[in-house]
């Protein structure tokens, strides 16, 4: 009987050690394949890969925020079989939108340009582009009415006359 017993602890022992042998017996390359579908559903991770050694996740490229760094991270933290994650990620922000104040800038220039007629100027990225002629007692004044206008800069490209 005490037989028995023993054999049949031993047989619930070996089969309890391969059933979590068998569980972490999971490829890296799953692993990342997981990860790499848990991150395909963040737009903020567009730009990140993640690569599997050891079940330990390391992840590269950029996001745009640091939270986004951080979800990046918890969420492939989150994937079954991953000990550990090393984050490389680099947060680089978004461009500015000059939208609004290259329209705003382009309205304003025709008032501002009406006594300089030899002038010429366009605006890229809420910086005013002079080009043209202009007299030199005529520059201050122009100048002054172009940071008037409270653009990111003015670019002189102006022949002074």
């Amino acid at each position: 009987m005490k037989t028995k017993k023993l054999m049949s602890m031993l047989t619930l022992v070996f089969l309890l050690g391969v059933f979590f042998t068998a569980c972490d017996n999971v490829k890296d390359s799953d692993l990342e394949n997981q990860a790499t579908e848990v991150l395909a559903t963040n737009p903020d991770a567009s730009d990140v890969m993640v690569t599997v050694m050891d079940k330990v996740a390391t992840l590269s490229g950029s996001v745009p925020d640091d939270a986004a760094k951080s979800y990046v991270e918890s969420s492939v933290q989150g994937v079954k079989g991953i000990k550990s994650v090393v984050n490389n990620l680099t947060v680089v922000p978004p461009a500015p939108d000059y939208t609004q104040i290259n329209a705003t800038l382009s309205a304003a220039l025709p008032d501002a340009l009406k006594d300089h007629p030899t002038v010429q100027a366009e605006v890229r990225d809420g910086v005013i582009v002079l080009t043209g002629e202009v007299k030199e007692k005529d520059l201050p004044l122009l100048m002054e009415k172009m940071n008037a206008l409270n653009p990111q800069g003015v670019e002189n490209n102006l022949e002074i006359k």
